[in-house]
Order: C-alpha cells, then structure tokens, then sequence
C-alpha cells in the first residue's frame, strides 16, 4: 500500500477484501473518472472506494501477486480493456491462495526449497526433497522419542540435492579422527561409540588444541544408572553421562596392555564400578575432579 501523510489503522470485515485487491467490490471507478487510466504512478490517480478509502487506476497499482493490492475493481477492464467477467473468472474458476494471497493460472511461488505454480486452481509443485520438512519435525515432536527435532533455520530452503554425495572425516579432520577400539568380549558399543564420537568431536572443536581420547572403561564402570554394563546400554543415557559429568582421558598404554592411566583433565567422581565386567582392556579406576565438558560436546 502506499505511504500517506498520516497512518490510518482501519479493520475491514468485507471478505472480498483481500491482498490481491478490491476485485470483487461492484460498482464504477477508473470508469467515471478523467482521464480513467493513468501512466506509470501517479499518487492522484484515485477513486473513493468503501467510504473513506481509496482505489487506484494508475499502472503502478498493477504490480502482481508480491506487489500492489490496491487497484480499482475495474481497473483491469478499463485500464487493460480486459472483460470484468473474464478477470472474474480468471480469478475465481483458477486461482490458487498461499499464506492468504491469491495467485492467477501460472502464477508461482517458493515453498522452503520447491517451486510451486497454480495450474487450474492448484498447486503443483517439484519434487525437491527438501532438508528441513516441518510434517516430519511435528511428527517426532508428538512422537514418544528421547529427544526433539529442531528447525535449523540455516537449513530452510535448501534441498537433498544441494548436499555432497559423499563426506568423509578421515579426509576432512585427519588429525583428528581416533582409532577404531576393540571392545573385547563385552556389549560395550554404546560406550565405546559415545566416548569415541566425543573425543573426535572435542578434537575438531577445539581445532586440534585438545586431541584427548575420552576413556570407555570409566563409562562402563561409572555410568550404571539404568545401563547394562557390558550387556549392553542407552546411548541417550550414555550421550547425558558425558554431557553432564564428563569423562577421564586415557593419558598412556602400558606395554602389558594391563592398565591405562587417567589425567585430571578431563573429570568425573566415580564410585568404582562394582558388579561392571571391564572390557578386555581396562582402565586403572581413579577419581579425578568434574568436568565442564557440556557446552564443547
């Protein structure tokens, strides 16, 4: 709409008001004004229209579905010589609306990463896959999951396709990425993949400043609450352990491959472990202090 001197707050309650203009209002507007039809714009190219309003005739007022919405209802037959029932019907037999706006035949818009066009009054849209689907987020949002989905909004408007075919952290991190460790007789993989993903996260963080392999065996013996052992385990709860407490860094190997040793770095008091098989490499137990690891992890 345009500007005016001073700013008039008026709430209309007619239906036939709507963003793509004042269409659907009878009566006689371009029509019986001189000259009827204005070049370019022209601010006093008017008509009254619903009392106090007004209604425009100029070609400005024409500036499609993301533009102008105050063209006269007749401006279309008198402007543009196009039948008022042709405009109706063009309207009313193939028009589409998106978030309120009403879009003619062939019209189209942008839905987070599709392009979506009305054809005989529906949207068609490409089959993009897009990266951020919001039927999905408000599925495993009402779904009884351990965790809630997020709209990352950075995500918004990107499709699958834009995404590479193939990553690798090996390639991207090399310095990075721990060995792949043996966890021996003993169903430890939740803590074996917790403790690992969280070193190599730590490591690429903190650019390689803090390159710590976060011991598995303290997990094992201290993260008990609801866990299994080496009978197997939640990575949820595992994911909280680490998050809240923290964990110990494996500082050496010994040659018997019989004990690792803690560092304080890295922190958490346990009681011991007791009932809790170790895995075929152990580690010495020991209480070092808390850790503040939850807003790197």
């Amino acid at each position: 709409m345009r500007l005016f001197g001073q700013l008039l707050v008026v709430f209309i309650s007619l239906d036939d008001v709507t963003s793509r203009g004042f269409y659907r209002i009878p009566g006689q507007y371009c029509a019986v004004r001189t000259p009827s039809c204005c070049e370019s714009r022209d601010d006093d190219c008017t008509a009254p229209i619903l009392g106090n309003h007004l209604c425009y005739c100029d070609m400005f007022c024409d500036r499609g579905p993301d533009g102008g919405n105050d063209c006269c209802p007749d401006f279309e037959a008198v402007c543009h010589h196009r039948k008022r029932s042709d405009y109706q019907g063009d309207l009313s037999g193939q028009e589409c609306i998106s978030e309120g706006t009403r879009y003619r035949d062939g019209e189209s818009v942008e839905r987070n990463c599709q392009s979506c066009s009305c054809l005989n009054g529906l949207w068609k849209c490409d089959t993009s896959t897009c990266l951020i689907q919001e039927d999905l987020l408000d599925e495993v949002k009402n779904g009884r999951f351990s965790w809630t989905a997020r709209n990352y909004s950075f995500f918004w408007g990107r499709s699958l396709d834009e995404v590479s075919k193939h990553f690798d952290v090996r390639d991207k991190w090399p310095n990075f990425i721990h060995e792949v460790r043996d966890q021996g007789d003993c169903g430890s993989s939740w803590a074996v993949s917790t403790t690992t993903i969280s070193s190599d996260r730590l490591s690429i963080i903190s650019d390689g400043r803090v390159n710590a392999t976060i011991s598995p065996q303290q997990l094992l013996s201290c993260n008990q609450h609801r866990q299994r052992g080496c009978e197997g385990g939640y990575l949820d709860r595992a994911w909280w352990y680490i998050r809240k407490l923290g964990g110990c860094q494996i500082r050496s190997r010994l040659t018997d491959k019989k004990s690792l040793h803690f560092t304080k770095i890295f922190m958490t008091t346990c009681g011991g472990g007791l009932g809790v098989r170790s895995m075929a490499t152990q580690d010495r137990k020991e209480h070092p202090t808390r850790p503040m690891l939850e807003d790197i992890l």
